[in-house]
């Protein structure tokens, strides 16, 4: 149970990094997008 768990989870993190990286080419833009979500 805890293995699909944690399958899930990888996966999720897995899509949301391509999904980010597909969005913002460069780190620069993608941390200064961060820093505009937290304000």
């Amino acid at each position: 149970m805890v293995d699909l768990i944690l399958l899930s989870f990888m996966l999720a993190v897995f899509a949301l990094g391509f999904w980010l990286g597909s969005k913002y080419r460069n780190p620069k833009a993608l941390w200064q997008a961060l820093k505009d979500q937290v304000k």
